[in-house]
């Protein structure tokens, strides 16, 4: 069976949603975020502090090559992931690619609520709101264009968005 592969902006609820996915269909679990963060022993604002963001975009394509042979996974990406055509080429050879798509609002009020330790190029001065809508602006082709299903998520639970997820899967999947 192949992977699920979560791509989307930071706030979209790429790691809730996967570890819901991931318990639901009985999934391995994978994070892309994380595992860099334990390999590096350092939170990714400190991986880009440290090293810069090229460093962390080639042990990013690094990891990618390393799962991409894996099935039945669910695959959680950072935000960043489609800016690198090579890892969205090898996430596509054993995954289908949902994008998890939200407004600038939507995206925002997640944000609020969590930690942006996790995420370097927002926690940055300025606000937050034009931090958001710049990147989103910036990147929404090339998250439209490397998804093979699209995922609204606004004013939707996780597990709505899950089961969604779910559905779609088992169709293509089989």
């Amino acid at each position: 069976m192949k992977n699920i592969v979560l791509i989307g902006m930071s706030g979209s609820g790429k790691t809730s949603v996967g570890e819901y996915i991931s318990g639901k269909l009985d999934m391995e679990f994978i994070d892309t975020d994380n595992i860099l963060i334990t390999r590096n022993k350092m939170d990714i604002s400190h991986i880009f502090d440290r090293y810069g963001e090229d460093y962390f975009r080639r042990m990013e394509g690094q990891l990618i090559r390393e799962i991409c042979p894996m099935t039945e996974s669910v695959i959680s990406t950072g935000g960043g992931i489609i800016l690198c055509e090579d890892n969205i080429k090898l996430l596509r050879q054993n995954g289908i690619i949902f994008f998890l798509k939200g407004e600038v609002d939507t995206l925002i009020r997640n944000l609020q609520t969590s930690s942006l330790n996790h995420r370097p190029l927002l926690a940055e001065d300025g606000a937050l709101g034009t931090q958001i809508s710049r990147m989103y602006k910036d990147r929404k082709e090339l998250y439209l264009n490397s998804a093979d299903i699209i995922i609204p998520i606004d004013n939707r639970a996780i597990e709505k968005v899950g089961n969604c997820i779910v559905d779609q899967f088992l169709r293509i999947a089989y």
